[in-house]
């Protein structure tokens, strides 16, 4: 199920995600197993000359027209704590454009400096008039975009009458990003949000596939996981912090708290953190949590008690708000720089915009992918027909004496060994990524993967008996999805036919007479019909 990225039918997740996640997820033994599952599947379906070529020239398709496709190093540049847009305001991308500040400085009469705003980024300052009325003086002027500073350091959506519409991009910010704001001078309205108040994150791997996104990385506060869905160009995900990121955080808040180091807090270490925590609360009420927070009742509030309080509801804790899942919603872009995501992002009761950009290092990344592959076409037929014995060797081999205990299967490392003759550790990096790629696009799910697996062959010995076992015919559903879903993603190996008699027709005169080494074809019983 974790080669193909199956879904699992108890709770829906799908498990495609990165090789590498799958030994912090499960365990080494498991991501050695899987290995082995798909550098067989690469042996099959990829290791001619043709294949690998249909590959190359597939990656770079993808690489140019939808690179989301691929597994991505990211940048998410999250425009974090008071940049919100209008009601009336476009939704554009925000445009990387000189910053003006207008006169007069709140937009209530006619603008001074009119002349000097075409194209630009305007700054105004909130009062004077209604927002709609600034934005009409500013859009008259030919700006491209409108900054309300607000009167202090809070934002609120700037509203409209319902029915106006600028048709740019109108925001509102604190005041206390105002004077930062303008002391870029000429520089873009972009430099200045990129490095005022903002956060990046480098989202190691993110990719968009069959609708699904998926993806994880790393930041100052932890490491985290991103799912979600996306339909026609709008994207939306969900960036949730991993336990150990969370189990760590509210170790730090027990661990400063247990003054007294013995592993439990007293009321009198509780109460000042809670109090300072939820501002007002009275000495009853913080006796009361407590209560709460003691489970077995014995006075003190074990280690245990406050891991689980803390990691289960971090919206009650302000001091752990900034863990809390964060959801993302936006569109795809391109640009000259190359494709980006652009959108909103809601943590809590916080909200901003976010822009989502694949990094140089990525591409770079997926053309030395396209490189490998290409050098592996290059070695031709014959040499990668040499290379194919080497591999199944291999397998055979590890089968026979190179078990996974834990898990069964056949040991990778072990397979990886004999083969570093003939296969650089890079190339069965890119083999193995562009055979699960391909069974995950497949879109399988728990049952089919149970029916191709286990279940085939006693179905497939079970029909070939005079009296056929038909109390499975779920089992067979399942297993006749798998092939179809399958057949989408798998292709006839060069070289070869596949032939299948119909009714009233003739097979080709190789299914009657015999060749040169004394074979002649023969009718699968499979393919019987009453």
């Amino acid at each position: 199920m974790l080669a193909a990225g199956a879904t699992r039918r108890d709770d829906g997740e799908r498990l495609n995600m990165p090789l590498d996640e799958i030994a912090g997820k499960f365990d080494t033994d498991m991501l050695d197993s899987v290995q082995t599952v798909l550098l067989r599947k690469a042996d099959e379906a990829f290791m001619t000359a043709q294949p690998l070529k249909r590959a190359t020239d597939e990656l770079k398709t993808k690489l140019r027209t939808d690179p989301w496709k691929i597994p991505s190093l990211v940048e998410c540049l999250c425009w974090q704590d008071g940049v919100v847009r209008a009601e009336f305001g476009s939704h554009d991308e925000i445009e990387d454009l000189e910053v003006v500040l207008c006169q007069p400085e709140q937009a209530d009469s006619d603008l001074l400096n009119a002349a000097q705003l075409q194209g630009k980024v305007v700054v105004t300052n909130r009062g004077g008039c209604a927002f709609i009325e600034k934005a009409r003086r500013v859009v008259a002027a030919g700006a491209r975009g409108l900054v309300i500073v607000n009167t202090d350091d809070t934002v609120c959506i700037p509203g409209g009458d319902g029915e106006y519409c600028a048709g740019i991009p109108v925001i509102m910010i604190k005041a206390q990003d105002a004077d930062t704001l303008l002391s870029y001078g000429n520089s873009s309205f972009l430099y200045w949000l990129k490095n005022t108040n903002k956060t990046q994150i480098l989202v190691e791997v993110f990719s968009i596939s069959s609708g699904n996104v998926r993806g994880s990385g790393e930041d100052k506060r932890g490491t985290f996981t991103i799912s979600g869905t996306e339909s026609n160009g709008h994207v939306e995900f969900e960036k949730r912090y991993d336990s150990a990121t969370l189990t760590a955080a509210a170790m730090d808040i027990f661990q400063s708290l247990d003054t007294n180091s013995n592993g439990a807090l007293c009321l009198e270490e509780f109460k000042p953190w809670i109090q300072g925590e939820w501002k007002g609360l009275s000495d009853e009420n913080a006796g009361e949590l407590f209560n709460l927070f003691n489970k077995v009742h014995n006075d003190v509030i074990l280690q245990a008690e406050i891991l689980q309080a803390c990691t289960y509801r971090l919206d009650m804790f302000p001091s752990l708000s900034h863990l809390m899942s964060q959801t993302f919603a936006s569109t795809t872009g391109h640009n000259t720089a190359g494709p980006y995501l652009a959108g909103t992002w809601a943590q809590g009761s916080s909200v901003g915009e976010f822009r989502l950009d694949l990094s140089a290092a990525s591409q770079a990344q997926q053309q030395r992918r396209i490189e490998v592959l290409e050098g592996l076409a290059s070695r031709g037929t014959d040499n990668l027909k040499e290379v194919r014995k080497v591999v199944i060797r291999a397998l055979k081999d590890a089968t026979q004496k190179a078990h996974v205990e834990s898990t069964g299967g056949t040991s990778f490392r072990a397979v990886a060994t004999a083969l570093a003759g003939v296969l650089s550790c890079e190339e069965l990096e890119v083999l193995l990524e562009l055979a699960r790629a391909n069974l995950i696009a497949a879109n399988l799910v728990e049952e089919e993967i149970i029916g191709l697996r286990p279940w085939f062959m006693f179905i497939n010995d079970s029909l070939r008996q005079v009296t056929a076992n038909s109390v499975c015919s779920n089992v067979i559903h399942a297993i006749c999805s798998g092939l179809t879903k399958l057949s989408t993603i798998a292709s006839i190996p060069d070289g070869r036919y596949v032939f299948r008699g119909l009714g009233g027709m003739r097979l080709p005169s190789e299914f009657w007479l015999e060749d040169s080494n004394g074979v002649k074809g023969g009718c699968e019983r499979a393919f019987h019909h009453n």
